[in-house]
């Protein structure tokens, strides 16, 4: 049998659900699809609460069990490390970012990247936590835990890659380096939940999304004619696979 290019394997990656993508790197004793996905759900839920609390480091997995009223000895039916359960919980939350994909193709392409905006910021919002311990603890992740966390974030950025290179092939918007300004969006959102302790005080979340929503699109802008000559100048960075 002929072997999957990579690029294939990577599009079916994409329509699996983040529990099909996870539990091949999580030893459970449990077979029953449905029994695990409710059971990780508590522990995702648990955690997350206990890891905001203590730190990833400081909660053990008897503090998870009990947040959860339930053995120890239950949980390691699911999983065999609290390291799992971090991984469980990265990657549903990026399943959720990539739920969201592209809006329909037809349309204006600021009005569509608006939109995606304004989609991602409000997903980051409502699941703030979770964006939080991505930042301070997926560094413990290792291997091919750790990888599968890159490649889902990365395809994550695909629906903000397709409507830039769309709005730059219609004319809509300058000429950029798409994968860097894809991060600039990117950022940006995840800033509401790492800097809300002082953003909150100054504007709501529909506040923050419009202006950042309109500096991000003025950047973008063709107006910007000196900008256009510098992007040109600029040297050419090498795609990685």
């Amino acid at each position: 049998m002929a072997k999957q290019r990579p690029s294939a394997r990577r599009g079916d990656d994409r329509r699996r659900s983040w529990l099909e993508r996870v539990r091949p790197l999580i030893a459970s004793q449990v077979g029953d699809p449905s029994l695990v996905e409710r059971r990780y759900g508590e522990l995702i839920a648990a955690a997350a609460r206990l890891f905001q609390e203590k730190g990833f480091d400081r909660t053990t997995i008897d503090d998870i069990a009990g947040r959860l009223n339930i053995s120890v000895g239950a949980i390691y039916r699911y999983v065999e490390r609290k390291e799992d359960i971090l991984l469980l919980t990265l990657a549903r939350t990026l399943w959720r970012f990539q739920k969201l994909g592209p809006p329909p193709p037809d349309g204006d392409p600021a009005q569509r990247l608006r939109e995606l905006i304004r989609r991602y910021y409000r997903v980051i919002a409502a699941d703030a936590p979770s964006t939080l311990l991505a930042y301070r603890e997926s560094y413990v992740l290792r291997g091919e835990a750790r990888q599968l966390t890159k490649d889902m974030e990365l395809e994550t950025n695909r629906a903000f890659e397709a409507v830039l290179r769309d709005g730059i092939a219609r004319g809509a918007f300058r000429r950029c380096r798409v994968e860097v300004v894809t991060y600039d969006i990117v950022m940006l959102g995840h800033m509401w939940a790492l800097k809300r302790w002082y953003l909150g005080r100054l504007v709501d979340l529909d506040a923050y999304i419009a202006e950042q929503t309109d500096f991000i699109l003025s950047a973008l802008s063709r107006r910007r004619g000196s900008g256009e000559r510098r992007d040109r100048s600029l040297p050419r960075i090498p795609r990685r696979v």
